[in-house]
């Protein structure tokens, strides 16, 4: 193992193993050569009998640049909990840059983007800690979750709050070989898992809880939320007793 104390660089693909038992992800030490910390790192923010109860997030935005666009929603669940949801919106900053095809994305209109009755971004950001506080971890995880890592990180250090989240993440993506070779898309995700793809614009908390139920399904072979129990979980994906 390697005797670097640093966390994981962001780009380093992970696999993940479901805990049956806690109904938490697991580094698979098997693939990770370790039965103690991190292989890849050594870092202990990387500890394989680590169980996390991940916080599903999902952010909409004016663009893609954090330093010039506008958040304008989050969603989010916990992980372990999944009824217990968050979903607020919120009002473009002022001076913030719009990118049309963002909106056409997302479909948030001109007058939805700049309604002074919705709270700004950082009440926004207040309501979303609050939310968060109880749960007992707070490890992020999302798809693509370094787009949504980028907005919050930038939002957080504007309002001079410390980074919430601890400093590992979980990222859709890179929780099996299967889902190699694959557009790096939650679409493409989806119709692998037995999910059928999006066919409106998104939304934050549907995003959310897509994403987790995705994860269930390739890191556990289970569904995890009510509404998606209709389509069957892919023979690939269910892990044998």
């Amino acid at each position: 193992m390697h005797k670097s104390r640093k966390s994981c660089p962001p780009h380093l693909i992970y696999s993940y193993l479901f805990n049956s038992k806690s109904g938490g992800i697991r580094r698979n030490q098997e693939e990770l050569g370790t039965e103690g910390g991190c292989a890849p790192c050594g870092s202990e923010y990387c500890p394989p009998h680590y169980d996390d109860n991940m916080i599903v997030v999902d952010i909409e935005t004016t663009g893609m640049d954090p330093n010039k666009n506008s958040m304008l929603s989050i969603g989010a669940l916990e992980f372990e909990n999944p009824e217990n949801t968050f979903y607020e919106e919120c009002r473009m900053d002022d001076g913030a840059v719009v990118n049309n095809i963002s909106l056409k994305i997302n479909g948030f209109t001109l007058p939805e983007i700049k309604d002074a009755k919705k709270p700004t971004s950082k009440e926004l950001l207040k309501h979303f800690l609050a939310w968060m506080r109880p749960i007992k971890d707070n490890t992020i995880a999302g798809d693509n979750i370094w787009f949504d890592i980028g907005f919050l990180q930038e939002n957080f250090r504007r309002m001079k709050v410390k980074w919430p989240f601890r400093k590992k993440s979980v990222e859709l993506h890179e929780l099996s070989p299967l889902l190699a070779g694959l557009p790096w898309s939650l679409d493409a995700v989806l119709y692998n898992v037995g999910i059928p793809p999006r066919n409106n614009a998104h939304n934050a908390l549907n995003d959310a809880e897509l994403t987790a139920e995705a994860m269930a399904r390739v890191a556990a072979g289970k569904n995890i939320i009510r509404k998606f129990s209709k389509y069957p979980v892919p023979a690939i994906f269910r892990i044998r007793k």
